[in-house]
């Protein structure tokens, strides 16, 4: 649809949002919000914030609302073409690549991975130890390569983020446990985030649509990276404008 809504103010939004502090409640609005918007309200939505990115109330309902997107799939050409008309982040606008962007597309790809040293136990047991209070264990499972384990551990009260960033540091690591990753508790922490980011292995969908969360130092770095897709490294090249 082409037509916006009569009124429609993002920061009104924004506000709104913010002032729910439980981010279920917080993502359940929005969620409901965005099935009211028409296409260009969720660009003018995205594009305040991208702009506001450096504002803590910002950068809690860009993560959201990037989270929602990101759920929802890739927006298909006749969607993404609107994109290019959209006039108030034309500088900015390899950043909004993202929601056009294919789920299967990184920069480095394939799912071929060597022997893991604890393949032989069944899945049930690893997602039983996946819930222990044993650090050892939990060191162990941040290489499992299956995400319904990882799932479980992230959710673990005593993975620390050091853990949970051997998991979104690991080389390879599979498309899918990028999804556990952004749906878990850590995914707030921008030195989580910039681990996903840099990573090769991640989609590059989810990639594009985090960095604008990173500070300025970090999308410098990304910028000049040859290890990420160009698709992240002029995102964030964008975003340093």
């Amino acid at each position: 649809m082409n037509s916006s809504t009569p009124g429609f103010l993002p920061v009104n939004l924004v506000r709104k949002l913010h002032s729910y502090a439980d981010e279920h409640l917080r993502r359940g609005l929005l969620r409901e919000a965005l099935r009211d918007m028409v296409d260009p309200d969720i660009l003018a939505f995205i594009g305040y914030l991208v702009c506001r990115t450096d504002a803590a109330d910002s950068r809690r309902v860009y993560l959201d609302l990037t989270l929602e997107l990101l759920a929802d799939g890739p927006w298909d050409s006749q969607r993404f073409a609107l994109v290019a008309d959209y006039p108030a982040i034309r500088e900015r606008q390899p950043v909004l690549a993202f929601l056009g962007i294919d789920d299967a597309r990184r920069a480095k790809g394939g799912d071929t991975f060597g022997p893991w040293a604890m393949e032989e136990v069944p899945l049930g047991v690893r997602k039983s130890r996946a819930r222990s209070q044993n650090p050892d264990i939990l060191l162990v499972l941040t290489a499992d390569p299956d995400p319904s384990v990882v799932r479980i551990l992230l959710d673990n009260p005593r993975v620390t983020e050091s853990l949970a960033l051997r998991v979104a540091s690991r080389r390879p690591q599979r498309a899918t446990m990028f999804i556990e990753l952004v749906r878990s508790r850590f995914i707030a922490s921008e030195t989580f985030q910039n681990a996903i980011v840099n990573n090769p292995y991640c989609p590059t969908r989810i990639a594009v649509a985090l960095v604008p969360l990173l500070s300025r130092v970090h999308r410098i770095e990304i910028a000049g990276s040859a290890s990420v897709d160009p698709a992240v490294s002029q995102a964030a090249a964008a975003m340093n404008l």
